[in-house]
């Protein structure tokens, strides 16, 4: 079976690069036409949460018969897979095949889904060879990569201090982002140093805490380093600047989540370029209308391409971006993160959570920060702080928050460390309160 499916992840891979190769010159609407009316029969024909929904909403495969269509198609959120995950997955799909996901992103709500990883995988493999990550040469292989994203490295290992292991699927190296302390920083910089990648794949916070224990033990850069590869959270300014001040690269911005239903990469330009073979992608405001002026923000709503085991169709991401052009490939100047997060002020109010960074990073030692909501109107900033705090910055820490956040308690409470999802993702809000 395994040597079934590793034959059948070696087609998948070199069909997307054939796919990739071929499509340069030519109409990329016809193709996601082609690709999409497929997805949409097969989904009629063979997951029920589909069919139920379409033929409630008064929808068939006959009706699409344009990438215009797909307006007709309604839309799916996160709540739609939670309630019907079982039924969306593909009768007489080998279902040995599959493996159960579960992800709790920034809003820490668990979700659960099921992905084809020799199927998922190999597709991804292919769009980062061809012309996404920036550390592909053509060359021999791939260059030396660090990950810092939530990988958990071996407890056998953890005990002897050694916090990395081997990454086997590329030409590099997992290290924990859980361990990143003050304790442990010798022996990070020590590994980093004599490993040399040229490029470090990370979850933001991961890398952002890598630099503060950097700066708070007076060191910069790394030999060799040409780049910080991020995504799966949001990407600050102030992110960007410190990253550039501390290692001297830039990071190199890569847009995707779990669902595998989406990709997107830094251009020449700054700005995130999503891959139209990937999947098909729609710029939408809160009524499903197109939105395509510059600088406007929109929802982003997905259809992952060559997913015939747990489609996602017309599927609402909860992330928001400014539009730059809603023409193939859509453009976004920029990713703003999770669109449906909330605090609820002391009348019971929602309120939508605004996560201020220029409260924080310029003040010296905090090494993260984490709004809590356990009650209606109170918030508990936690801070994760190091030797250079002071607490003399408190009040000032606690005017800028109570403009942002009016109608609100607010206390600060030192933490030692600040959890992170079961993947090792941020969160920026924990919250506790029940939506009515």
């Amino acid at each position: 079976m395994k040597i079934t499916c590793l034959f059948s992840a070696v087609r998948v891979f070199f069909e997307h690069m054939i796919l990739l190769r071929k499509s340069a010159g030519t109409d990329l609407k016809e193709i996601q036409f082609k690709k999409y009316k497929g997805l949409v029969s097969h989904a009629w024909d063979t997951i029920p949460a589909y069919r139920r929904l379409w033929e409630d909403n008064g929808f068939d495969p006959s009706m699409f018969n344009s990438l215009d269509d797909v307006r007709r198609i309604p839309c799916i959120d996160k709540n739609f897979v939670r309630e019907y995950m079982e039924d969306m997955v593909s009768t007489g799909y080998d279902r040995s095949r599959l493996s159960l996901v579960t992800t709790g992103g920034t809003t820490g709500m668990p979700m659960k889904f099921y992905i084809d990883q020799y199927v998922a995988r190999p597709k991804e493999l292919a769009y980062q060879l061809w012309g996404g990550y920036h550390y592909w040469r053509h060359r021999q292989g791939l260059d030396r990569v660090v990950t810092l994203r939530g990988y958990r490295v071996k407890e056998s290992l953890i005990r002897k201090k050694i916090f990395w292991q081997r990454n086997l699927r590329e030409n590099g190296i997992y290290m924990s982002s859980f361990h990143i302390l003050e304790e442990n920083y010798d022996i990070y910089i020590r590994k980093l140093r004599s490993y040399r990648p040229r490029y470090i794949k990370a979850y933001p916070s991961a890398i952002v805490a890598l630099c503060h224990q950097m700066q708070h033990n007076h060191d910069k850069g790394l030999e060799g380093l040409e780049g910080v590869i991020c995504s799966s959270e949001t990407i600050s300014d102030w992110h960007r600047k410190l990253v550039k001040e501390v290692l001297g690269v830039e990071i190199l911005s890569f847009y995707g989540h779990s669902e595998k239903a989406v990709c997107a990469y830094q251009n020449s330009q700054g700005e995130m370029e999503f891959q139209p073979l990937y999947g098909h992608v729609e710029f939408l405001d809160d009524d499903d209308r197109s939105v395509s002026e510059k600088g406007k923000a929109a929802s982003v709503v997905v259809t992952g391409f060559d997913n015939h085991y747990f489609p996602f169709i017309r599927y609402r991401t909860d992330d928001e971006v400014l539009v730059s052009s809603a023409d193939i490939p859509m453009i976004a100047s920029k990713i703003v993160g999770r669109k449906q997060q909330f605090v609820y002020d002391e009348y019971g109010n929602k309120v939508q959570f605004t996560n201020n960074d220029d409260i924080f990073h310029d003040i010296s030692g905090i090494l993260a920060y984490q709004y809590v909501q356990n009650k209606p109107g109170e918030l508990i900033i936690n801070l994760q702080v190091d030797s250079d705090y002071r607490s003399d910055v408190e009040n000032e820490i606690l005017y800028q928050a109570s403009k942002i956040f009016v109608n609100f308690s607010i206390c600060i409470k030192i933490v030692e460390s600040i959890e992170k999802t079961q993947s090792g993702k941020f969160r920026y809000l924990v919250q506790n309160v029940e939506a009515k």
